[in-house]
C-alpha cells in the first residue's frame, strides 16, 4: 500500500506539474510576467488574501448538511465582545489587525491614487472581504461566524489606509524599508513559535522538557495528519519565504549561490534558536524539524529573489 501510495502521489504530482509549467508558458505565465513586472505588490496581495483565507477555514472540512449549518449558524456570534473576547487579543491583533493593515495598504498601493475617496473604497472593500469570510465559515464544519473577526480585520484595514502609508512615506522608513520589514517578520515569526508564552517555572521541568527533544527530522509530519503536517508546512513557508528573499536581496552584490547559502543560515539559526527557547514552554514541542524547514524555506525565499531578479533585469 506504501508504495502504490508513493507511486500515485509521484503520478498525480508529475501531472499537476505538467498542466503547472505548461499554462505558465502560455498566456497565463505572460499574464503573471506582466504584474511582476508592473505591479509585483498585487502578487503579495493575493498571497496575503490566501492566508486569510487558508486560516479562516482550516482544517477545510466543507460541509453542506443543513443540520451542520444550522449548528454553525446558531454559534454565530453577531454582537461584537458581547462575552468577552473569544480568543487572546494579541492573537487577534497579530492575525487579524496587522493582516487587514497589510492587506488594505497593499490594495491602496494597487490603485490610481490615494486620495480620500479610494482611501474609503479600500477600507468599505477589505471590511466587506473581511465579514465574506466569516460568513463563508457557515459551511465548514466546527466553524461559526464571529463578529469580533470582522471588528479587528476592520480596524486593521483603517490603520492600513489612514496610518501606515504616511509612516511608509517617512524619510526613515524608505531608507530602512527592508530593514524593518525583516524586523518585523522576525517579531511574527518570533511570536507564531513561542506563543501562548508558557513558560515552565523549574529546573526539573527543563531537564524532562530536554529529553523530550524530537532529534529525528520529519518525524512529526509523518506520524501527523497528512493535512495538518501540510498546513505547518505551508505556514513555515509563508513566514520564513519573504525572511529569505529580504536576505538574499540586501546582499546583491554576492554571487547567487552566497545569497542562498546566506539565507539557510539565517533561517536555521532562527529555527535553531526558536526551538531552543521553546524548550522553556510547556505546550511547545521542540524538534529539530522545524530547523531544518526554517533553512528550507529561507533558501526557497533567496531562490524566488534570483527568479524574480532575472525577469526584472530580462526586461529592464
Amino acid at each position: 500500500m506504501d508504495a502504490l501510495s508513493n507511486g500515485l502521489g509521484s503520478a498525480t504530482g508529475a501531472a499537476a506539474g505538467y498542466l503547472v509549467f505548461r499554462a505558465f508558458r502560455g498566456s497565463f505565465g505572460l499574464i503573471f510576467l506582466q504584474l511582476l513586472q508592473q505591479r509585483p505588490s498585487l502578487i503579495l496581495l493575493v498571497l496575503l488574501l490566501l492566508a486569510v483565507v487558508a486560516d479562516a477555514y482550516y482544517p477545510f472540512n466543507v460541509t453542506l448538511d443543513v443540520s451542520a449549518v444550522w449548528h454553525n449558524l446558531k454559534n454565530t456570534r453577531l454582537i461584537p465582545f458581547a462575552v468577552g473576547l473569544h480568543r487572546f487579543w494579541l492573537d487577534l491583533f497579530v492575525e487579524k489587525v496587522l493582516l487587514f493593515a497589510a492587506v488594505a495598504y497593499l490594495a491602496l498601493q494597487n490603485l490610481s491614487n490615494s486620495d480620500a475617496s479610494n482611501r474609503r473604497l479600500t477600507w468599505a472593500a477589505s471590511s466587506a472581504i473581511a465579514a465574506l469570510i466569516e460568513v463563508g465559515k457557515l459551511f465548514f464544519a466546527g466553524r461559526a461566524p464571529n463578529a469580533d473577526n470582522v471588528v479587528f480585520s476592520s480596524i486593521g484595514a483603517l490603520i492600513g489606509v489612514v496610518i501606515v502609508p504616511p509612516l511608509a512615506a517617512t524619510r526613515l522608513v524608505r531608507r530602512h524599508a527592508r530593514k524593518i520589514f525583516g524586523l518585523l517578520l522576525l517579531c511574527i515569526i518570533t511570536y507564531d513559535e513561542l506563543s501562548p508564552f508558557d513558560w515552565i517555572r523549574s529546573l526539573e521541568q527543563i531537564l524532562m522538557r530536554m529529553a523530550m527533544i524530537e532529534w529525528l527530522p520529519f518525524r512529526s509530519y509523518y506520524t501527523a495528519e497528512p493535512q495538518a503536517a501540510v498546513f505547518d508546512l505551508a505556514k513555515k513557508m509563508f513566514l520564513l519565504g519573504p525572511l529569505g528573499f529580504l536576505v538574499a536581496q540586501g546582499n546583491s552584490d554576492g554571487g547567487a549561490r552566497k545569497r542562498q547559502v546566506l539565507a539557510t543560515a539565517v533561517g536555521l539559526l532562527v529555527g535553531l534558536i526558536l526551538e531552543a527557547v521553546q524548550i522553556g514552554l510547556r505546550s511547545r514541542h521542540p524538534s529539530l524539524t522545524d530547523v531544518f524547514v526554517f533553512g528550507g524555506a529561507a533558501w526557497a525565499g533567496a531562490v524566488v529573489f534570483e527568479r524574480y531578479r532575472r525577469i526584472w533585469d530580462a526586461h529592464a
